[in-house]
């Protein structure tokens, strides 16, 4: 995962949880290592079309410690269709901070995202932009499901565009719904 890759999409429909946490989990390439890293979320609707959403991750590595987060804004538009549910587009406010090789880096980023929902599963499709020198466009594809009443599960292919380089990560979540 590059440097400046580590923005994700944290959504989960209203109409599944008003307020939810958790946890989101990926294992890839960090730091030119392949690691296990997680990451803590919090999804919340203000009105059934307009949410935010933030994550927030640690990195470690020898002699440095970094701290990523992501704070979204997104606006909804709801159809009453059987299977189209919602398209979302979203604004995003990432930064990387304390890492000792650079300053620290701040960006912007920008996602149109369709859900589906076939019984009671929700099929999550995205494109977005990560606003840097080095313009990162990316894929998302995403599964979720509700277990337990009060517990969601998803996951997730994210496939980034950075220059000439592709790079695929695999995500899962599971939230807690409050």
């Amino acid at each position: 995962m590059n440097k400046n890759d580590f923005i994700t999409q944290n959504y989960i429909p209203f109409q599944e949880s008003k307020i939810s946490f958790g946890l989101k989990s990926f294992y890839g390439l960090v730091n030119n290592k392949n690691e296990y890293q997680k990451m803590l979320f919090l999804n919340n609707w203000f009105s059934n079309n307009l949410y935010t959403s933030a994550l927030i991750s640690l990195i470690e590595d020898s002699n440095d410690i970094q701290l990523r987060y992501n704070l979204s804004l997104g606006y909804t538009y709801n159809m009453n269709n059987y299977y189209f549910k919602n398209f979302v587009l979203l604004l995003g406010y990432n930064r990387l901070r304390f890492n000792n090789e650079n300053t620290d880096q701040t960006n912007m980023s920008y996602d149109l995202l369709l859900n589906v929902k076939i019984k009671k599963l929700w099929f999550t499709f995205s494109y977005g932009i990560i606003d840097l020198n080095d313009r990162i466009e990316k894929i998302n594809l995403g599964l979720m499901k509700s277990i337990f009443k009060n517990f969601l599960i998803s996951s997730n292919l994210k496939y980034s565009f950075i220059n000439e380089k592709k790079i695929i990560t695999p995500f899962f979540s599971i939230g807690y719904k409050i």
